[in-house]
């Protein structure tokens, strides 16, 4: 074949086998909940042993059976077309049936879509017509050249683009249509005047009308499949879906018919600021709010569900709360809930978009009385950059004289220990870890005349009249506000942006959604209890 169709062959190749891993990627992570670091890296591992393994096998597999090269290469091609396409159909299905069989089968088909990409570049290189002074093992090196250049071309287009656009799935069913597409370079190539070559294009055909009348059976729901998993039933759909580059956002119906947000799968919360729905755990920031004596500027770092910036904008004593989130679509799932929807428009809310970090460098004059960071779980992929000493020591120079820091431990014993050695007040409750430079009044009078004063989007939540209500304040007036810091300085160890123990730390978060919420093993030690599980929302 001439060396022209083969670079163009191998260029698309490399495009379309580092598409799939990135859509492979976005799906994974999504029935996962979370983007989880040692599934991505496990991926990776995949696609190289395919390819050397393929690679490896290819070439010597075709010359011991005297096989017609092209032929084989066609075969290849189309054997990585079936195999990304029933890929997340399939997976799915399984994840209905049954979620660990289903976390298992996606490995072996996987690897044979890399296996069978790698076999046609040997074989590719060797079917070139060259000239005498080129060598078949500079024609591999200039194939692999280009099929490299191919593959660092597809993370700008799939995930900037494509990803942007369609669902992951929708993104994985394209690429392998390129699969099955891509061997027409070699038209010219093949004799279709042979009976082999007319017995293989109708194994071909017949195999196609197989695959196409099995995805029609299976092929359905795909995403609410990814995301219920062995709770799905038909019925049951997203109120909201936004699919971005910047992750899938989910709305859905939970119990009582309370909207809940999905982040990239990964539970954010419910949209309500009711201190009574206990499954909200709501009443961290009713209480983180009401420690601190006049918190006239909040920054919050993450929008999430928005019902932490309601509370904190329906404190009186706060005048503003800046908002700085990094996903462009997110306030479209808050506009649908009307709860939560008039902090949108509320003149005390300014949202802004951007990450955290970086907005805290841009803005170095910027200093708050409370500064509040509404993370996803600890142990999710770059979560480093809120949670560390370095964030930590950067977040301190933000805040005025008396000022205080919450952040979401998420159940990670290493961000205790941080807070820990960065403030000489610390307190937790229910996980988020609260520091500042001295200690606050903790008087339980005036915690509860400060919560009966908070109207997040102008409701009175802490009514001293109800009992039900009335039990909760109390609850919150006489929690524990007293200095644990000489407890967390001993647990854990202090984690820096290279070093953060609970963003390695394996877990396999796989969500249970039956009414209660989402449910991850850790080790989240306490006065009372060393070593703990992370309660369930609803516990």
């Amino acid at each position: 074949m001439p060396i022209a169709i083969a670079l163009v062959y191998v260029f698309v190749l490399g495009f379309l086998t580092a598409g799939v891993h990135q859509a492979w990627g976005e799906v994974l992570s999504f029935s996962l909940g979370g983007n989880v670091v040692g599934f991505s890296s496990f991926c990776l591992a995949l696609v190289f042993l395919g390819l050397g393994a393929g690679g490896y096998w290819g070439y010597r597999y075709c010359k011991a059976r005297r096989l017609d090269m092209i032929r084989f290469v066609v075969k290849a091609s189309f054997l990585a077309c079936i195999f990304t396409y029933i890929l997340t159909p399939l997976y799915s299905n399984f994840l209905v049936l049954l979620p660990f069989l289903g976390f298992l089968f996606w490995v072996p088909i996987y690897a044979i879509i890399f296996g069978a990409v790698g076999f046609v570049l040997p074989i590719t290189a060797h079917q070139i017509r060259r000239s005498p002074w080129l060598s078949v093992g500079r024609t591999v090196g200039w194939m692999f050249g280009i099929f490299l250049l191919g593959a660092a071309a597809a993370p700008w287009f799939i995930r900037l683009l494509a990803l942007d656009a369609y669902e992951p799935p929708h993104v994985l069913r394209g690429l392998a249509v390129g699969f099955g597409v891509l061997p027409l370079l070699f038209f010219k190539q093949i004799d279709f005047k042979q009976a082999a070559e007319r017995k293989g294009l109708v194994q071909l055909g017949a195999v196609s009308v197989v695959l196409l009348a099995l995805l029609a059976f299976v092929d359905t729901q795909t995403s609410e499949k990814l995301f219920f998993k062995d709770v799905f039933h038909g019925q049951r759909g997203f109120v909201q879906h936004i699919k971005s580059a910047h992750g899938a956002l989910v709305g859905i119906n939970g119990a009582e018919d309370v909207g809940e947000f999905y982040r990239q799968g990964s539970y954010e919360g419910r949209f309500s600021f009711n201190p009574l729905d206990r499954q909200n755990r709501i009443e961290r920031a009713y209480f983180i709010s009401s420690l601190h004596p006049d918190p006239e500027e909040v920054l919050q770092l993450g929008l999430g569900n928005g019902a932490w910036a309601a509370v904190f904008a329906g404190n009186p004593s706060t005048t503003a709360v800046t908002v700085v989130e990094p996903h462009p679509y997110i306030k479209k799932i808050v506009d649908r809930y009307s709860e939560i929807k008039p902090i949108l428009h509320d003149e005390k809310v300014n949202l802004v978009r951007g990450d955290g970090r970086r907005w805290l460098h841009q803005n170095k004059g910027k200093k708050f009385d409370l500064i509040v960071v509404n993370n996803n779980a600890a142990h999710e992929d770059h979560l480093t950059r809120h949670l560390s000493d370095d964030f930590i020591q950067l977040a301190k120079r933000h805040l005025k004289e008396g000022g205080m820091l919450a952040i979401n431990t998420a159940g990670c014993s290493s961000i205790l220990r941080t807070v820990a050695e960065a403030f000489p007040y610390i307190t937790v409750v229910d996980e988020t870890v609260l520091g500042a430079f001295s200690t606050p009044v903790i008087d339980d009078d005036i915690i509860r005349t400060r919560l009966e004063s908070f109207r997040p989007n102008g409701n009175v939540v802490f009514d001293s009249m109800e009992t039900v209500t009335r039990a909760a304040l109390d609850e919150l007036a006489k929690a524990e506000k007293n200095n644990e810091r000489d407890f967390y300085v001993q647990v854990g160890t202090v984690g820096s942006d290279n070093n953060l123990w609970c963003e390695y730390k394996e877990h396999l978060y796989i969500r249970q959604l039956t009414g209660k919420q989402d449910f991850l093993v850790t080790e989240v030690p306490t006065k009372d209890r060393p070593v703990k599980k992370s309660a369930t929302a609803d516990e």
